[in-house]
C-alpha cells in the first residue's frame, strides 16, 4: 500500500471494494446505460457458477443438489468495483448501495449478492430489514434476508465468482431468534454488577476526596463488585447465560480499575483550563469526521451531529453557574457575590461542553477503529438503550465532577499570587479604602460580610461585584464583600498599598 493510499484510508476511510449483483434482464442498451457513469467499474461474470451442493462436496460433505426450475430465467451476474469510505463493513455497504442506485438510474432491477475488498487493498446506507449484511469472512459480506438457504445460495455465487477459499470463508450464520435481546440482558446485568466502580468514576475526578478516603471507597466498591460476581458465579451452574454475564463483568471490572487509577492521576495534574479547552477543540476537529463516518448504520448521523452539540450548548450556561459557585466557594465567597453576564456564564460551562464533545468523538473514533478491524456485520448493532443511558449518565456526571475539580484547583492561589482565572472571573490586585480618607465623627466602619474585613494597608484580590457590593479576597481574611461606595485602585502586585 502506497503512503498516499494509507493517508487517504486513515483520514477519509477510503477503501477499494467490489460487489456482485444479480440482474434479471440485462440487454445491450441497459449495459451501455449502466457503464456510462465512470464512478463505478462494471464487468460481467461469465462461466459456470458453483451451486450450494457442489460447495458442500468441496468441503467433503456431499449432499443432494437442490431441485431447480429449468424454466426459470438465469439472471446475469455483474461485478461493480469502486472506492467507498467507512469501516471495512460500512464501506462495502456503501458501495453496494451505490451500485443499486446506479442500476435503478439505468432502468435495471438488481439484487446485491455479496461484497468484498477489492485489489488495490484497501451516504452510509441503512440496509432494508430484509436485506441485511452478513459476514462470511473478514473481507466478504453476503447480502440477503435472514434465511439460511438463500444466504447459502448467494454465498455459493460469490465463492464461485471470486474463487473464494471455502475453507476460510464460511456461509453466514443466522443468529437464533431472540439472540439480540439475550445479549442486551447480559450487557445490562454486567453493567449492574460493576455499578459501584462506575459510581467511583464520579468520586475519583471530583475535588471532594483525599487520597486515603478515595482508597477506602475504592476498596469498598471492589468488595461490592466481588460479592455480585460471586453470586453470579454460584447461579451460573443453573443458567448458562450467567456465565457470559460473569465474563463480561470481569472484563469491565479490570477496564474500570485501570481507568479509575488513570483518572485519579490525571485529575491531579495542574493543567491550565485554557490548555485543556484548546487541546479538546483540536481533538474534536480531527476526530469528529472520523467518528461520524464510523457510526453504525442504525445511528441517525445527522441527528447525532446536530443534537449532541446543541444539547451541550444549551446546558453550558447552567453548568457554568455551578462551576462558578464551586470556584467562588473555594475563595470563601457565594455565587451571588459576583454578577456575571450570560456570555461569561456560558464560557465557564464551555469547559464542560467542549471536553464532553471531545471525549465522545474520541470514544466514537476508537470504537469505529475496533469495528473496522474486520467486516463483522454483528458489530454494527448498538448496545441496549439501558446500557447507553447508564454509561452516558455516569460519563456526564464524571465529567461534571472533573470540571468542578478543575474549577476548585483553579481558585487555589500559590503563595503571593492571585487566584487563577476561571471563565468570566478574572481577579486583579487592588487597594481599597473607605469613601473618605477620614470618616466623620460618629460614623461606623465600612459594612462588610465575611469572616473578617479585608485589609486596607496591603493589596487584595478584586474578584467582582454584585448588587452594590465589591467581592474582595485576601490570604489573611479570605473572601469578603464590602458595601459601595469605596475607593478601588489597581495595584501592580501583592504588598503594601
Amino acid at each position: 500500500m502506497s503512503l498516499t493510499s494509507y493517508v487517504r484510508r486513515l483520514a477519509a476511510g477510503e477503501r477499494h471494494c467490489k460487489v456482485i449483483v444479480e440482474v434479471a434482464d440485462l440487454g445491450a442498451a441497459g449495459w451501455r446505460r449502466l457503464t456510462a457513469d465512470p464512478e463505478l467499474r462494471w464487468r460481467r461474470i461469465t462461466g459456470a457458477r458453483l451451486g450450494t451442493a457442489a460447495l458442500r462436496r468441496r468441503r467433503g460433505r456431499a449432499e443432494p443438489a437442490p431441485r431447480t426450475d429449468a424454466a426459470a430465467p438465469v439472471p446475469a451476474l455483474l461485478e461493480a468495483s469502486g472506492v467507498a469510505t467507512g469501516s471495512a463493513s460500512v464501506a462495502k455497504q456503501r458501495l453496494a448501495a451505490k451500485a443499486v442506485a446506479r442500476l435503478h438510474a439505468a432502468g435495471l432491477d438488481g439484487t446485491v449478492v455479496g461484497a468484498a475488498t477489492a485489489d488495490p487493498a484497501t451516504a452510509r446506507p441503512e440496509p432494508a430489514a430484509e436485506e441485511l449484511a452478513w459476514p462470511a469472512s473478514p473481507d466478504v459480506l453476503i447480502f440477503g434476508p435472514a434465511e439460511p438457504d438463500e444466504l447459502n445460495r448467494r454465498f455459493a455465487v460469490a465463492a464461485s465468482a471470486w474463487s473464494l477459499d471455502v475453507d476460510a470463508a464460511r456461509p453466514p450464520v443466522v443468529p437464533e431468534p431472540g439472540e439480540r435481546r439475550r445479549r442486551a440482558r447480559i450487557d445490562v446485568l454486567a453493567g449492574l454488577c460493576v455499578l459501584p466502580l462506575l459510581v467511583m468514576l464520579v468520586a475519583t475526578v471530583g475535588p471532594w476526596l483525599d487520597q486515603r478516603t478515595w482508597v477506602l471507597l475504592l476498596a469498598a466498591s471492589m468488595l461490592c463488585v466481588l460479592v455480585a460476581l460471586l453470586v453470579v458465579h454460584l447461579l451460573a451452574g443453573r443458567r448458562r447465560s450467567l456465565a457470559r454475564v460473569r465474563g463480561r463483568a470481569l472484563a469491565l471490572s479490570v477496564a474500570l480499575l485501570v481507568l479509575l487509577v488513570a483518572a485519579r492521576v490525571a485529575a491531579r495534574i495542574p493543567v491550565p483550563p485554557l490548555v485543556v479547552i484548546i487541546f479538546s477543540a483540536v481533538l474534536l476537529a480531527v476526530l469528529t469526521p472520523v467518528a461520524l463516518r464510523l457510526l453504525p448504520a442504525e445511528v441517525p448521523v445527522r441527528a447525532v451531529a446536530v443534537g449532541v452539540p446543541l444539547a451541550l450548548v444549551l446546558v453550558a450556561a447552567p453548568v457554568g453557574d455551578l462551576l462558578d459557585a464551586v470556584y467562588l466557594d473555594r475563595l470563601g465567597l457565594r455565587a451571588t457575590d459576583v454578577s456575571l453576564t450570560f456570555a461569561q456564564r456560558w464560557w465557564s460551562g464551555a469547559f464542560f461542553a467542549v471536553t464532553a464533545l471531545a471525549g465522545l468523538a474520541l470514544a466514537g473514533a476508537f470504537w469505529g477503529w475496533l469495528r473496522g478491524l474486520d467486516a463483522t456485520g454483528r458489530r454494527r448493532e448498538l448496545p441496549p438503550a439501558s446500557m447507553v443511558a447508564l454509561f452516558g449518565t455516569v460519563y456526564a456526571a464524571a465529567l461534571l465532577a472533573l470540571s468542578a475539580s478543575v474549577a476548585w484547583h483553579q481558585a487555589g492561589p500559590a503563595p503571593g499570587e492571585l487566584p487563577g482565572r476561571w471563565g468570566g472571573i478574572e481577579p486583579v490586585w487592588v487597594c481599597w479604602s473607605p469613601p473618605t480618607p477620614t470618616p466623620p465623627p460618629g460614623a461606623g466602619a465600612v459594612p462588610y460580610a465575611g469572616w473578617a474585613p479585608p485589609p486596607t494597608r496591603t493589596a487584595v484580590a478584586w474578584v467582582g461585584s454584585a448588587d452594590g457590593r465589591q467581592a474582595l479576597w485576601s490570604p489573611e481574611a479570605g473572601g469578603a464583600t464590602v458595601a459601595d461606595p469605596i475607593q478601588l485602585r489597581l495595584h501592580d502586585g501583592p504588598g503594601p498599598c
